[in-house]
């Protein structure tokens, strides 16, 4: 997907990321498909197409906003 960019109203700090759908190559029915999030300097390093076969290693963090729950899940290696 498109890389997003933008300056933190918090810090004032710059940031990029880029959402990736990566799907399982398990040999099932219908295999898992996630959308995970490159996060800054691994937006540029990121250099792979579609079709590409790539293992990653992801981080998952969940949170909770209004009630509900939401979940994060970043690129940490690939």
């Amino acid at each position: 997907m498109d890389v997003q960019s933008g300056v933190s109203a918090a810090t004032g700090n710059e940031w990029k990321r880029r959402d990736v759908v990566v799907e399982s190559q398990d040999k099932v029915m219908y295999p898992d498909v996630i959308v995970a999030t490159l996060k800054g300097g691994a937006v540029e390093k990121f250099a792979f197409q579609e079709g590409d076969v790539v293992e990653l290693g992801l981080s998952f963090f969940a949170h909770e906003h209004n009630g509900k729950w939401y979940n994060d899940v970043t690129v940490r290696e690939f």
